[in-house]
C-alpha cells in the first residue's frame, strides 16, 4: 500500500503543473517532518484550491498525526478539487483510497468497507485493487475472515506486489484457521519485503502450529526446519529478538534437536529468567532428551502459572522416570498426586486419564514387587536362620562326639557325616551371607 501512493506521489510530481514552493511541503514530508509539512501544504491549498494534490497532502499529514477529523476535511476540498479536474479517473480514486483508510484506522470500518464497495467498480485496476486492500483489512477487523479472504485474494490478483496485502492475507487465512493459506501468503509477503518483524513473528507461529498438527514424522519436521529457517532470515534483521530466537528455539525443539534447542533457550533464560515460555521450552528441551533431573526443576518452575494439561503431564512424566530409577515408591506416588491434580483442573482430558492409568499400574507393579521382595526377604531370614540353627546343632553333635571318643575311645557312628555336612553348611553360610559368627 506505502509502495502504490508513493509511486501516485511520484507521478505527480512530474506533472508540468508542479508548483516550486509545494515541493517544500513534499521535501519536508520525506524527511518525516510532518508538522512543519502540513503547514506547507495548507499554505499551497489555499493558493491552488483549484488543484485536489496539496489538501491531499494535508490529509495526509493528519492522518500521520493521527487527526482523522482533520485529515477527512482535507479530504472534503481534496475531492472538490479532483471532480472538477480533467483527471478525475486517476485524481478521485487517489483521494477516497486515502479516505477509506482513515475511516478504518478511526474504527469506521464498515463506513470504510462501504466507500471501497462503491469505488471499486468505477477506478482503474491499480486502484481497485487498493480499495480491496483496505476493505479486506477492514473485514478481518470486523472479524468476517472468509468475507476479508475473497477481498485480499482480489488485491493480490490485481497487484501481486504489494507486501501489504499478501500480509493482511495471511491474518485472513489465519482467523479462517487456514493454515497452508497463511503460510503461502505471509511467505510471499516476507519476499516482497523482508524487513517486517510481524512477518517473522505470524510465518514462524503458523510454520510451527502446522508442524503440530500433521501426523507423519517426515512432514512434521519439513515444516519445523522451514519454521527454523524463516527465524534465521529474521534474526538478520532483528539480532536479537526475543520472539524470534523463542520461536527458533521451539522450531528445533519440535525436529528434535534437542541439544540445540537446549543451547538456545539456555541463552534466552540468562537473559529472561522469569519468562513462563522461555522455562517451559527449557524444561520441554530437557524431557526431549530424557534428561528428566534437569527438567523437573524448570517444569515444577512454571506449573502453577500454566494453565494446560501438557504441563502436568510433562511433570508426572519426569517425577515418574526419577521415580522407577531411583527405585523409590515415594517419588512415584508424587507422580500419581500431579496427575490427579491435572485432573482436578481438566477433568475430562484423555492425555491425563491415560497417564493417571500409567502411573497408577506402575505404582501397582511397584508394590507387588515390594510385596514379593519383602517376603522374599522373610524367607531368606527364616532359611538363614534355620542353616545357622542346623550348624549350631551339627558343632553340639561333633562336640558331644569328641567326649564320647575321649571316654569310650570310640567316634560315634554319625560323627564322619555330621563333620562332612558342617563343612558344607559353613561353605553354603559364608557364599550366603558371609563368615559365619556364633
Amino acid at each position: 500500500m506505502r509502495k502504490t501512493v508513493i509511486i501516485l506521489m511520484v507521478f505527480l510530481l512530474s506533472v508540468n503543473f508542479v508548483k516550486a514552493d509545494y515541493k517544500l511541503g513534499y521535501k519536508l514530508y520525506k524527511q518525516g517532518k510532518i508538522k512543519q509539512a502540513l503547514q506547507q501544504f495548507q499554505s499551497d491549498a489555499e493558493k491552488y484550491s483549484y488543484w485536489y494534490f496539496p489538501s491531499y497532502m494535508a490529509a495526509m499529514c493528519y492522518f500521520k498525526l493521527k487527526d482523522y477529523k482533520s485529515s477527512l476535511e482535507m479530504l472534503r476540498m481534496a475531492e472538490n478539487a479532483a471532480m472538477k479536474s480533467d483527471k478525475k479517473v486517476v485524481e478521485l480514486p487517489t483521494v477516497k483510497v486515502l479516505e477509506a483508510r482513515v475511516l478504518a484506522a478511526s474504527g469506521k470500518c464498515r463506513d470504510a468497507i462501504k466507500l471501497c464497495s462503491k469505488y471499486i467498480p468505477q477506478s482503474p485496476a491499480e486502484f481497485q485493487a487498493m480499495f480491496y486492500y483496505v476493505k479486506g483489512k477492514c473485514e478481518n477487523k470486523l472479524k468476517n475472515s472468509s468475507k476479508a479472504v475473497i477481498d485480499l485474494k482480489n488485491s493480490t490478483g490485481i497487484n501481486p506486489k504489494n507486501p501489504s496485502a499478501w500480509f493482511e492475507l495471511g491474518m485472513a487465512y489465519i482467523h479462517n484457521n487456514n493454515l497452508d493459506g497463511a503460510i503461502k501468503s505471509f511467505t510471499k509477503s516476507m519476499q516482497l519485503f523482508p524487513k517486517s518483524k510481524a512477518t517473522y513473528y505470524l510465518l514462524t507461529d503458523a510454520l510451527i502450529n502446522k508442524a503440530r498438527r500433521v501426523r507423519d514424522a517426515n512432514t512434521k519436521k519439513k515444516y519445523y526446519l522451514q519454521a527454523v529457517d524463516v527465524a534465521n532470515k529474521g534474526l538478520k534483521y532483528f539480532t536479537g529478538d526475543k520472539k524470534l530466537n523463542l520461536n527458533l528455539a521451539n522450531a528445533y525443539l519440535g525436529a528434535k534437536q534437542y541439544s540445540t534447542a537446549i543451547s538456545l533457550f539456555s541463552q534466552l533464560y540468562k537473559k529472561y529468567p522469569n519468562d513462563t515460555y522461555v522455562i517451559f521450552g527449557l524444561g520441554s528441551a530437557y524431557m526431549g532428551n530424557k534428561d528428566y533431573k534437569k527438567a523437573l526443576p524448570y517444569l515444577l518452575k512454571v506449573k502453577g502459572r500454566m494453565n494446560n494439561t501438557l504441563i502436568y503431564n510433562f511433570v508426572a512424566t519426569a517425577q515418574l522416570a526419577i521415580g522407577k530409577k531411583e527405585n523409590n515408591l515415594s517419588k512415584c506416588k508424587v507422580a500419581l498426586n500431579t496427575v490427579k491434580e491435572g485432573l482436578k483442573k481438566f477433568p475430562n482430558n484423555k492425555n491425563l486419564k491415560k497417564e493417571l492409568k500409567e502411573v497408577k499400574d506402575i505404582i501397582a507393579k511397584f508394590e507387588k514387587n515390594l510385596e514379593i521382595e519383602k517376603k522374599n526377604k522373610q524367607i531368606e531370614q527364616e532359611n538363614k536362620r534355620k542353616l545357622a540353627n542346623r550348624i549350631m546343632t551339627l558343632k553340639g553333635r561333633i562336640r558331644k562326639a569328641e567326649e564320647i571318643k575321649r571316654k569310650s575311645g570310640q567316634y560315634p557312628a554319625s560323627y564322619e557325616s555330621d563333620k562332612k555336612e558342617l563343612e558344607k553348611a559353613l561353605k553354603t553360610y559364608e557364599k550366603l551371607y558371609g563368615q559365619f559368627r556364633q
